[in-house]
């Protein structure tokens, strides 16, 4: 799953999922009045911009079904063209953290034991 700073998580992955439209029935429930559509919508991308990419069950089991996107394993076979997802670092508002990409694998290095994966959300290619 993208970063959800890219316009790739906005244009090609974002989805209002089962888990959203729960929180918004509690909100709603909650607070016992009308919201404005607009409103619930902006919490939901707040949500999106503050925590990540919706982590709920039915959007991991869909990832982890998806055999064209597997999860980096150094032990694994690995060809140029596969998709995976890694872990990298990133740095935002001057702190150091760490994140899930996606990327393609780009080059396998025999020799050197290494592999270039290019993320796209982060502009990049890693080893």
């Amino acid at each position: 799953m993208s970063d959800p700073f890219s316009d790739r998580y906005w244009v090609e992955e974002f989805q209002v999922t089962e888990a959203d439209l729960d929180r918004i029935e509690q909100r709603i429930r909650e607070t016992n009045e009308a919201h404005d559509l607009t409103a619930l919508a902006r919490r939901v991308v707040r949500g999106r911009l503050r925590y990540g990419p919706e982590k709920s069950p039915e959007v991991e089991a869909a990832l982890k079904s998806d055999a064209s996107v597997r999860l980096w394993d150094a032990e694994e076979e690995w060809e140029a063209g596969d998709q995976v997802i890694v872990v990298a670092r990133d740095k935002r508002k001057n702190q150091w953290f760490r994140a899930p990409y996606i990327g393609e694998v780009v080059r396998i290095r025999e020799g050197q034991n290494r592999v270039e994966i290019r993320i796209d959300a982060k502009g990049k290619t890693i080893t």
